[in-house]
């Protein structure tokens, strides 16, 4: 017989699902006696209509005889189960009987049978007493599959029934194979446990433990494969790779692995099912172990071969009549891991397929599976397995290797441009990168005072005389004896020679180089250098009897930026506070030092994810700068670029993207496709696109964006590491966790060397990494990193900073998941929702805490306290999360059916 549709029911504040035979009063599940569920299904099938009492008796106690007053206190039951809010939908109509008079909703979720074996709902089951038959889970050919609970305990049970010899032969094979997994393999939680057997009276059956939801209706539920992270299915595959695994392991060929053929428990954990097609290939084990074969006389073999299995994953040999072997289950998992890889369990693999996967290595496995020559298939279930769970180390082999030619064809082109490269280009590019900074305060200062021009002009010839002699000098390859010294590299040996002796440089001078060279070393990321060159421009300027008050200004103002980066953010301010005392003289006339002065405080704020006081101290920086006579500075484009990434923190996506787009059109025209700015402008609206989910923009312009970093500044710089970082995050946003994970660590290895390990941009990179690897099903990964990058950041910032607060979120989330309590309530107690926003912009912060409150009170077994904080989360996130971006609801309410039991 044909199947009808089950559904779900939604009236008042009520839920009745057929398909669970579950009842939800206000969100709360009611417990109530199958008679009055009955009557309530009957109701609702016939909305609006009113059912006879004889009606109502016959189908609900199935013509068996009941007293008189039996149905109305069911219908009481009913009632007072709905609550007092719901009661009085259900209408008594005197002397007739009974209607529903509320609006009713109806969704069909799935689809029942109607028994060949004149089973029914509510019945007892066949030969276990107290076992009440609750729904039919399935039907083939003359065999059913039923769901019971026992009435006490509300144990489950399965029990698959057969009506004929055909159908029980069946369940014989699976039962001897059962005994015989069991036997080899002991207790698995991948394999379902056949408990008992009835083969003596009809229905003959096989009575096994409840093991979830088949693969493909659990896949359905919320729409839940669709919204699981890939690292999430490909956890799941694992799962049945490994019971397949275990079975090859002890000769048996299950031979009809499907998505039907695979149950999934609430807590994720897949089971193996259904071994009745299956074969064996040594029927001497059975003997061995003492197994007696259940098969009857005239029955299919355990080694029989007769069985083909579902058309969908049955290996191309198997259809030219080839006997099927270890390597057919193989072509069906293959299958299967495409089908859960692209999130569709109802998809066959045709041709074109690997367009639906966008990696390379993912495909590899699959077609290497479903290879059409059995020769060439994957050899064993153990080295899908091993290939697998290797994907995160495969993928950094890959990258490596791919970085390593790439590396090695930009050696073979540098060599080849050193070659050619004349001494004076060098030269050339090295005073533009130092002498710059220098010229244009020279120029200012000569701008202020005409008075002062002669002195100044035996400045200039000072400095002059420095650029030529020495950084050219150590850049020239005619006098360093190398075609490829880096602006780094010449400003290193260079600065060495400020305080040589005989070096004829007077103290003014001196300050002035050593301020420079601060600057410099500041912008390359080298920071301890930078504080080196500040402390001998101070001790330079300290030698005078009239220190030039702008430079000690100037020198001040760096000393704070690089203090920044080393996230020693008391010290930075006090530098400032220094050049506070100056601000109503730097305010007589526009100056770079007052503009540099406010962009360093915007830089600070942003430490501290105060995005508004960003925008406020870039917006005076900009004033500043505007008003400053040519020649300028770069230093417009960086006030342009932080304040294009604050008002992308602030979340107005459509300005940020507008300001980079502008800023980088202006840095190509001012400065050219390979410069330090424009490959900023690149990264920061690959970032901006990236927020917006546009991907497939983002990650190419992010790319280019580091390649044109390394080629400007190199590859051991500030902005590489930020370059890798931005990247990391469109792999995170992209769901592409382990990538995401491997990338920030990537840039986490760059921040460290650079600015050590209490270094805000480190502790950001370590952190996203560990929460990648969280996402990504790694948790293992994610504990050691989590608990080192907690203690470094305590180091230098106090509990409530968004840094703390957010690695400490992300660290308890991570220990939940490996169900794990000790030091969660500490790391939860004190979180801040509007804090965390400030680094991680979301509405649903505060349904966010409670969910992880509640996960804790639910492993602390305090289910009370538990319900209030995921029923919390749950409204939430229901209210302002509906893209389910952050949480998907489905899981809240998975932790709240725990709950609730």
């Amino acid at each position: 017989m044909s199947p009808s549709n089950l559904y779900r029911y939604r009236f008042g504040s009520s839920t009745f699902d057929e398909s669970t035979c579950e009842l939800t009063v206000s969100g709360l599940v009611v417990d109530i006696q199958p008679q009055s569920l009955r009557i309530l299904s009957l109701l609702l099938n016939h909305r609006g209509e009113v059912i006879s009492r004889k009606e109502l008796e016959e189908q609900v106690w199935q013509g068996r005889h009941v007293g008189e007053n039996v149905l109305a206190s069911a219908i009481t039951r009913l009632r007072a189960a709905l609550g007092e809010s719901n009661a009085g939908l259900i209408e008594a109509i005197p002397r007739v009987g009974y209607r529903i008079t509320a609006p009713v909703q109806r969704t069909a979720i799935g689809q029942y049978f109607s028994s060949h074996l004149a089973l029914q709902v509510g019945q007892e089951a066949p030969e276990r007493p107290g076992y009440q038959l609750e729904r039919m889970l399935g039907q083939s050919g003359a065999g059913e599959v039923w769901l019971a609970r026992y009435g006490k305990t509300r144990a489950v049970r399965v029990y698959k029934y057969a009506a004929d010899a055909s159908q029980l032969a069946r369940l014989k094979r699976e039962a001897t194979l059962a005994r015989l997994l069991h036997e080899q393999l002991g207790e698995r939680r991948d394999i379902l446990r056949i408990v008992d057997w009835n083969f003596e009276n009809a229905p003959f059956f096989l009575e096994s433990e409840y093991g979830g939801d088949n693969l493909l209706t659990w896949s359905q539920a919320d729409n839940r494969l669709a919204m699981m992270p890939r690292e999430a299915r490909l956890a799941v595959f694992l799962q049945i790779a490994r019971a397949v695994a275990a079975a090859h392991s002890v000769g048996v060929i299950h031979k009809d692995l499907k998505p039907a053929n695979v149950l999934l428990d609430g807590a994720g954990q897949a089971r193996l099912v259904d071994f009745g097609s299956s074969r064996l290939t040594d029927h001497h084990r059975l003997a061995e172990l003492g197994i007696t074969d259940l098969g009857v006389a005239g029955a299919p073999t355990l080694t029989d071969d007769s069985a083909r299995g579902t058309v969908l994953y049955i290996a191309p040999e198997i259809l030219r009549e080839h006997p099927s072997t270890e390597r057919s289950d193989i072509y069906a998992l293959g299958v299967l891991l495409y089908q859960l890889v692209v999130g569709d369990l109802r998809r066959p693999m045709v041709q074109g397929w690997e367009r639906d996967i966008d990696d390379p290595l993912l495909c590899e496995d699959i077609a290497a599976a479903t290879d059409g020559d059995i020769e060439r298939r994957t050899a064993s279930v153990n080295e899908l397995i091993v290939a697998l769970s290797d994907l995160p180390s495969r993928r950094l082999r890959r990258e490596q290797e791919a970085a390593e030619r790439a590396q090695a064809e930009r050696d073979r082109l540098q060599a080849q441009r050193s070659r050619e490269r004349r001494p004076w280009l060098i030269g050339l590019m090295a005073t533009l990168a130092l002498g710059l900074v220098i010229s244009v305060y020279a120029y200012l200062e000569v701008r202020q005072s005409e008075a002062r021009l002669v002195h100044h002009s035996q400045n200039i010839r000072a400095l002059n005389q420095f650029l030529a002699r020495e950084l050219i000098g150590e850049a020239d390859p005619s006098q360093s004896g190398r075609s490829n010294v880096s602006v780094q590299e010449a400003a290193i040996l260079a600065t060495k020679k400020i305080d040589a002796p005989g070096s004829g440089y007077s103290p003014e001078v001196r300050a002035l180089l050593h301020a420079a060279m601060q600057r410099t070393f500041d912008g390359l990321g080298d920071f301890k250098r930078a504080l080196s060159e500040g402390e001998k421009a101070l001790a330079a300027l300290a030698q005078q009897t009239e220190p030039d008050p702008l430079l000690l200004d100037n020198v001040h103002v760096t000393y704070a930026s690089t203090l920044r980066s080393l996230s020693r953010l008391e010290e930075a301010e006090a530098q400032l506070a220094l050049v506070e005392k100056s601000l109503p003289r730097l305010n007589e006339a526009p100056n770079e030092t007052l503009a540099r002065y406010w962009y360093v405080k915007a830089k600070i704020a942003s430490v501290n994810y105060a995005w508004h006081d960003v925008l406020r101290y870039n917006a005076k920086a900009a004033e500043v700068f505007e008003r400053l006579p040519a020649p300028k500075s770069s230093l417009g484009g960086q006030i342009d670029y932080t304040m294009a990434h604050a008002t992308k923190m602030v979340r107005d996506y459509p300005k940020a993207e507008a300001m980079y787009r502008a800023l980088l059109q202006n840095s190509e025209a001012r400065y050219g496709q390979v410069h330090y700015l424009t490959c900023i402008a690149k990264r920061g609206l690959g970032d901006v696109l990236s927020v917006q989910s546009r991907n497939h923009e983002a990650i190419p312009l992010i790319e280019s964006a580091i390649r044109c970093i390394q080629q400007a500044v190199g590859e051991d710089t500030i902005e590489m590491g930020n370059g890798i970082s931005r990247l990391a995050n469109a792999y995170f946003s992209n769901d592409q966790w382990i990538k995401a994970a491997e990338t920030n660590l990537r840039a986490a290895a760059i921040h460290e060397r650079i600015s050590g390990p209490t270094g805000k941009a480190n502790l950001v990179a370590q952190s996203s990494a560990a929460w990648a690897f969280t996402l990504g099903g790694f948790p293992e990964k994610a504990k050691p990193i989590f608990a080192r990058t907690l203690a470094q950041a305590r180091q230098v910032f106090p509990e409530n900073h968004p840094i703390v607060q957010i690695i400490r979120f992300n660290y308890a989330d991570c220990l939940l998941d490996t169900r794990q309590i000790q030091g969660v309530r500490e790391l939860l107690d004190g979180l801040d929702a509007k804090t965390l926003g400030s680094i991680r912009p979301d509405p649903v912060w505060e349904g966010l805490l409670a969910y992880q409150q509640g996960r804790l009170a639910l492993l602390n077994g305090d289910q009370r306290q538990a319900m209030e904080w995921l029923e919390f989360a749950e409204r939430e996130v229901a209210a302002k999360n509906p893209d389910k971006r952050t949480i998907s609801l489905a899981r809240i309410r998975q932790y709240l059916a725990k709950a609730r039991t």
